[in-house]
């Protein structure tokens, strides 16, 4: 039976499940799926959050109550945060009032998000403090990445966070990079984005000066560069260039990353929440400044676990959606097999919708919380 305080709340979202249609010419449509609408604003991105469950990609039903509201409030305060280390990011901050020129209704505030647009990275950054040694194929340095239930002696508690890089290709299906090609994934990257030097622009930059060039970058480059011809000097500098861009970028990513981690771990351990592993995406601004984007924080980018239950006897209690695959699992649904799943039962998606609602309110506060709730 749905409790009380769930009918509450469901009551009023049954209101505001659906966005408003935007009508401002300046907001055009930049893609649109099952998941989430993307909006185009005169340089800048609207976000709309959604309200479903997908595990493995597979859409769930029913819609979960204010999902997409608290994974936008968890998003923006973690960016918020980020942005007071001096760690930039995507979000964009504006007044809820600021949506409704464009069509939007306050019913829609809280799954809005106003970003910076950016060249994505097609990359995932996994950083994980738990793994296994069985199970799918996803692997790192010979380990395998955990996903579901899994047997707690083959479970393995990281003292130290490893980081795991995967392309996101457009079939939307993740591919292993291993560490060795890092470096030249991101310098494809910055060549596909238009980031890349080449011969002529570095020479322009240098004003034709090979010694001021060789002493910027003196502990990367060859002194036999200066014995080059003058083409082949500044196609070697334009090659030397972009690996140590490349490489920049790559321990920028990864320090953030591992920041990022630390700070969320922190957070839910509060909760009594470990936090087992969580994904960062990246793009570059238009001056090819490094931006971390994308969803930061929520449920459906972390893997978390009871600390509790973890501690005390190693079992493996999901504190996130992961036990929808597990209610799948226990009624016979196949979640592989990729076909139209069982309908959720009541209390599966009242533990969803307040499992959301409890994060928000401990990364955000009570306040801002029941602002979108109670309207």
């Amino acid at each position: 039976m749905i409790s009380d305080k769930y009918l509450h709340i469901y009551t009023i979202y049954k209101g505001m499940k659906t966005l408003s249609e935007p009508f401002n010419p300046l907001l055009h449509t930049q893609s649109s799926d099952d998941s989430r609408d993307v909006y185009n604003l005169n340089g800048k991105i609207v976000k709309t959050h959604d309200t479903l469950i997908m595990p493995n990609r597979v859409i769930v039903t029913p819609d979960i109550p204010f999902k997409g509201i608290m994974s936008t409030l968890i998003d923006k305060q973690v960016k918020t945060t980020l942005e007071s280390y001096k760690i930039a990011t995507d979000y964009v901050e504006v007044p809820d009032l600021f949506y409704t020129p464009f069509g939007f209704q306050a019913k829609d505030f809280g799954r809005l998000t106003f970003c910076k647009k950016l060249y994505m990275f097609p990359l995932a950054v996994v950083v994980q403090n738990f793994v296994s040694l069985n199970l799918d194929e996803a692997h790192t340095n010979n380990t395998k990445v955990y996903h579901g239930e899994l047997p707690k002696a083959l479970s393995i508690k990281l003292d130290k966070p490893i980081i795991s890089f995967f392309s996101k290709e457009p079939s939307g299906m993740y591919y292993f990079i291993s560490s060795e090609y890092r470096a030249a994934f991101i310098e494809d990257c910055l060549m596909v984005s238009g980031f890349f030097e080449d011969e002529d622009s570095l020479r322009t930059q240098y004003h034709d000066d090979k010694d001021a060039f060789c002493k910027d970058i003196a502990k990367f480059s060859d002194i036999t560069l200066v014995y080059c011809s003058n083409y082949e000097f500044w196609v070697k500098a334009a090659e030397l260039t972009n690996i140590n861009s490349a490489h920049t970028y790559l321990a920028n990513i990864m320090n953030i990353s591992r920041f990022v981690f630390e700070l969320l771990k922190r957070k839910y351990k509060e909760m009594g929440i470990f936090l087992a592993d969580a994904k960062f995406e990246f793009g570059l601004d238009d001056n090819g400044k490094l931006i971390i984007s994308g969803e930061i924080g929520t449920p459906d980018t972390c893997r978390l676990l009871s600390l509790k239950d973890l501690e005390e006897s190693n079992n493996l209690v999901s504190a996130d959606k992961d036990f929808v695959v597990k209610y799948f699992s226990e009624v016979g649904y196949d979640i592989e097999t990729r076909s139209v799943p069982p309908t959720l039962p009541s209390k599966i998606v009242e533990r969803i919708s307040l499992k959301y609602i409890d994060i928000a309110k401990h990364f955000c506060g009570e306040d801002v919380i029941q602002k979108y709730i109670h309207k």
